[in-house]
């Protein structure tokens, strides 16, 4: 009568235990930089350079719709927030961006947005962007803030 455990299955429990070893790597851990300011200045022309011609090229042949305004105001932060990213000056920069977009029906009214956040005015930075057309406004911000 045997109890289940072989030489074998032993051997080969050994040689999985040495396989999954090799596989699993360790997480790099980083030393911390210290860094309290960025090595290199933004370029905030060319970053609202971007966002604008991403506003003007997404709400150009859009209608105003209240059904779908939330949908589009979502996926123009998104757009916009990846067209950032994406600019040679933000590469390897340690900046948060944080986006938003209001959509609104253009009927004559007056509106106005605010936003507040605490920041570091040395290096932390904002552009606004706007749109208007017959039916709709558009306004899209992007915060700029350092990761220290």
């Amino acid at each position: 009568m045997s109890n289940g455990v072989s030489i074998f299955g032993i051997l080969a429990s050994h040689r999985f235990a040495r396989i999954l070893q090799k596989a699993v790597k360790e997480p790099t851990a980083y030393e911390p930089t210290y860094h309290l300011s960025p090595a290199k200045s933004l370029n905030l022309a060319d970053v609202r350079e971007s966002v604008q011609s991403t506003v003007d090229e997404m709400m150009s042949s859009y209608t105003y719709n209240s059904a779908t305004a939330k949908q589009t105001s979502l996926e123009l932060s998104d757009r916009v927030k990846a067209e950032i990213l994406s600019l040679p000056c933000m590469i390897g920069s340690r900046y948060r961006i944080v986006t938003t977009a209001s959509i609104g029906e253009n009927i004559g009214q007056g509106a106005s947005l605010t936003s507040q956040c605490i920041w570091s005015s040395k290096i932390d930075d904002f552009v606004t962007c706007t749109h208007e057309q017959l039916t709709h406004f558009c306004v899209v911000s992007a915060f700029l803030i350092y990761k220290e």
